[in-house]
């Protein structure tokens, strides 16, 4: 044997162990998209189960109020607003973690490199057959053009890998940035308002006091009270008063709907 058919061969197993190990590499990583996804896949089929089911029962409690039973009416209205509320809390879940849109992710990226390895293993046996059945000589030239080609081959891979990856952390960002003014929402609609209640013509009346719903009555001067540290939404502020002229008590109510971080007014008047 030559010396020139010795490099060849030599040649021959340098090119067949990086295409064997660029094939099986590339291989591996399309399994990995395809055992990754099948937890995915549960997780998100069962959440989208539950929660049609969830908005279907959310749908159906109210009209199981309006039947006539002989026992009587089986009142399960709420059920229904909790039903739809748990199903809200799940497709939110759902989106957060990221069930749903990584396995339809993992499933494009698994095809597309199965897809791509198909095509360039059938470039490459067609040009090994090429080689071997036309006696083209192996050069270090035409090694080089292989290898190279071999390179490309894990660099679109690896760029595919990338993509995905930048995907999934971009969507995570946006979650948690979505979490976040959520969170931020809820909080400042939970922070306390205040209510400034002011009192028209009073002078005929002594001895005023302010109740603000459950909380103790207090004193009530100048024609008006600023009421700090109320919780949100609506509060029943009652006055009560006595008559100069006949001592008879006088009491008058009236609702008022309390924002976060803001001051709401209410204008009270006793009877002339």
């Amino acid at each position: 044997m030559t010396d020139r058919a010795i490099e060849a061969g030599s040649l021959k197993k340098l090119v067949d162990k990086n295409f064997s190990d660029v094939s099986a590499e590339t291989l591996g990583q399309a399994e990995w998209y395809q055992s990754r996804k099948q937890n995915k896949s549960r997780w998100s089929q069962t959440i989208r189960f539950a929660s049609i089911v969830l908005i279907g029962l959310g749908g159906i409690f109210p009209l199981i109020g309006t039947i006539n039973f002989r026992s009587g009416p089986v009142v399960v209205t709420n059920w229904g607003y909790i039903a739809i509320a748990i199903a809200g809390v799940l497709i939110f879940l759902d989106k957060f973690f990221g069930f749903s849109s990584t396995w339809i992710r993992y499933i494009n990226a698994e095809m597309e490199i199965r897809k791509l390895l198909k095509e360039f293993t059938s470039k490459w046996q067609i040009e090994m057959a090429r080689i071997e059945l036309c006696n083209v000589e192996l050069t270090y030239e035409k090694t080089v053009e292989l290898l190279v080609s071999l390179r490309d081959f894990r660099s679109v891979i690896d760029e595919l890998v990338k993509q995905e990856t930048l995907i999934w952390t971009s969507e995570f960002q946006s979650n948690i940035a979505e979490l976040q003014k959520i969170a931020n929402t809820r909080t400042e609609a939970t922070q306390p308002g205040a209510v400034r209640v002011v009192l028209k013509d009073h002078t005929a009346y002594q001895d005023i006091s302010i109740k603000p719903g459950q909380m103790e009555s207090r004193p009530f001067t100048g024609g008006q009270s600023l009421l700090k540290n109320m919780s949100v939404g609506p509060h029943e502020i009652c006055l009560t008063a006595k008559k100069k002229t006949g001592q008879s008590i006088v009491i008058v109510k009236g609702v008022v709907d309390v924002e976060a971080n803001k001051t709401a007014e209410l204008q009270l008047e006793f009877p002339a």
